[in-house]
């Protein structure tokens, strides 16, 4: 059974947001973009470090596959191109202890979303655009994973097609 045991140690999160975007990158489809914005150096988070690149590791592969699916079901094959953008910063509030959030923002084109799929993103197996073929867990790893490591997560969309993931973690003061 895995420990329930993290490590707090202050991770550099734009360290970890560049090196997960490269790996992301690497993987793309050549019709998906994507682009780090504004990522802020002095933002450490204070969460156990394997579990936060394993955290946005996944929110790069969600990211991917989302922009991915909705290519494939476009059924474009020009030059329509999907973008992935991530940015960091400081949250506007402070947890519950009146410590300082980071906020990593990870925003991507893909399907549009009629107002009844908004709010299917946690549920394990359900998918973006409803369909029972991938079987992905979604986003519900992603959120349990920004649960574990004390943070807190929103998914809003875009009835045009666009998402935008905000995960908020402890930071270091």
């Amino acid at each position: 059974a895995e420990s329930d045991h993290l490590q707090s140690i202050s991770t550099p999160l734009a360290e970890v947001v560049q090196h997960e975007a490269v790996a992301a990158a690497r993987q793309l489809d050549p019709r998906v973009r994507l682009q780090l914005g504004e990522l802020s150096n002095d933002v450490r988070v204070d969460t156990d470090p394997a579990e936060t690149q394993r955290l946005v590791a996944r929110l790069f592969e969600h990211a991917r596959g989302a922009a991915e699916e909705s290519l494939a079901a476009s059924g474009d094959m020009s030059a329509a191109t999907r973008e992935i953008e991530a940015t960091l910063g400081w949250a506007d509030r402070t947890d519950a202890e009146g410590r300082r959030l980071a906020e990593l923002v990870v925003r991507y084109t893909g399907s549009v979303l009629t107002p009844e799929m908004r709010g299917i993103s946690f549920q394990p197996f359900d998918t973006a655009n409803g369909s029972d073929e991938s079987r992905r867990l979604g986003l519900a790893i992603v959120h349990a994973l920004v649960l574990r490591l004390g943070g807190d997560m929103t998914v809003q969309r875009d009835l045009n097609g666009g998402t935008t993931l905000t995960v908020e973690l402890p930071a270091v003061a």
